[in-house]
């Protein structure tokens, strides 16, 4: 065969494929979409999968687990029955992801009626976030704020979706709302002191309890 026939219009197959980015440890389905002469079938493709990996098939499918995350560059290359080849490379054409959700928040402890805010600290592709604050509200918000009006113990969670669908969760924060009861007590050296006496000189312990 010659390879002024192949590069020709007349002879030699058009290298075409897609694929769509997954989740780390999600095979990886790599569609061929090449066009022949119409005359000389495909029969054999090289895949480069741009981490080190080149693997060779004589027909589909084409599947393939990345070990690690990563956004790849592909290159496939055909031959077929002529011996015509044809290549083509896709840079940074692939994802391979796993996001990893993480929050703050700016209290531990509040009254009701008190506004907490929350920070997003995730790592990711393209986030979509959800709140959930554990009272049955939510947000999709990346940093919100939230009023809660009810004492009680809450734990709110931050659920992240990456471009991919893939997901991760957080929920490792307590929160605590509740209203301080204050105490005191006096030593009996000062129970008879004046009246006139600043309570400020008095020996108090103020507590602040949760009920």
């Amino acid at each position: 065969w010659s390879s002024d026939v192949c590069s020709s219009d007349l002879y030699g197959p058009d290298a075409r494929f897609s694929a769509l980015g997954v989740c780390n440890g999600t095979p990886v389905s790599f569609t061929d979409l090449s066009v022949t002469d119409g005359i000389h079938p495909i029969i054999k493709w090289t895949w480069d999968y741009g981490d080190g990996i080149t693997k060779n098939y004589t027909s589909p499918p084409f599947i393939y687990t990345y070990a690690d995350t990563g956004l790849y560059s592909i290159k496939m290359t055909l031959q077929d029955s002529y011996g015509c080849k044809d290549s083509i490379k896709r840079n940074s054409y692939l994802l391979v992801s796993k996001p990893f959700s993480g929050f703050v928040q700016s209290d531990t402890v509040i009254c009701p009626g008190q506004e907490v805010s929350f920070q997003d600290t995730s790592i990711g592709h393209d986030l979509n976030y959800l709140w959930s604050f554990g009272d049955g509200s939510q947000s999709n918000a990346r940093n919100p704020s939230y009023t809660y009006n009810v004492a009680g113990n809450y734990n709110p969670r931050l659920t992240i979706t990456d471009v991919n669908g893939c997901m991760d969760s957080t929920t490792d924060h307590i929160l605590h709302v509740g209203k301080p009861v204050a105490r005191f007590q006096m030593s009996r050296s000062e129970e008879h002191t004046s009246e006139l006496q600043s309570p400020c000189n008095l020996v108090c312990r103020l507590l602040l309890e949760k009920k």
